[in-house]
């Protein structure tokens, strides 16, 4: 992460990142005007979700602002009602705490219909470790003992009943 956002950012030549405890990252830009360009132009790689699974009667903008402000504090929905019918799902960008293992899902109560999944999809997804979900190092650092690998994340297997149960109000 240190290598890779200064160089996604264009700006690998000037911008030193170093980590910081609580598995923070800080990043040194050689200027306030630097900074805030960059701040502009996000958000960046490590926010973005996509929601998919949300019932159709039930894709509004209220219903998917619920949904991702159970994952986090939400920086930005891209909702378009109009969209919404044609589309499978809505993109929004959340503030990731780094030290939490990323969620790729979790079921909710619509209407009468209990125990839902609906599915978190990320964008520009890197330097992840598909072993304990962790975004702050990648597999051959994992500690965690090891596993048979899945094709898909950990927790993505939605035969099994997930515990987190979230009420969506009809």
């Amino acid at each position: 992460m240190l290598r890779f956002l200064p160089r996604l950012w264009g700006m690998d030549n000037s911008v030193v990142g170093r980590i910081v405890p609580h598995s923070r990252a800080q990043f040194l830009f050689p200027s306030r005007e630097a900074m805030d360009l960059v701040i502009r132009r996000g958000p960046w790689s490590f926010n973005e979700w996509m929601i998919r699974d949300i019932p159709l009667r039930f894709n509004t903008y209220s219903v998917v602002d619920y949904i991702a402000s159970t994952l986090g504090d939400v920086a930005k929905t891209d909702f378009n009602l109009d969209a919404a019918a044609n589309r499978e799902y809505v993109r929004v960008c959340v503030n990731w705490p780094l030290a939490q293992p990323l969620i790729f899902h979790l079921r909710f109560r619509f209407g009468g219909q209990s125990g839902v999944p609906i599915t978190f999809r990320y964008e520009k997804l890197r330097n992840y470790c598909f072993r304990c979900r962790s975004l702050c190092h990648d597999v051959d650092e994992c500690e965690e003992p090891e596993q048979e690998y899945q094709m898909h994340p950990p927790g993505d297997d939605m035969t099994n009943e997930d515990p987190i149960q979230k009420m969506v109000v009809a």
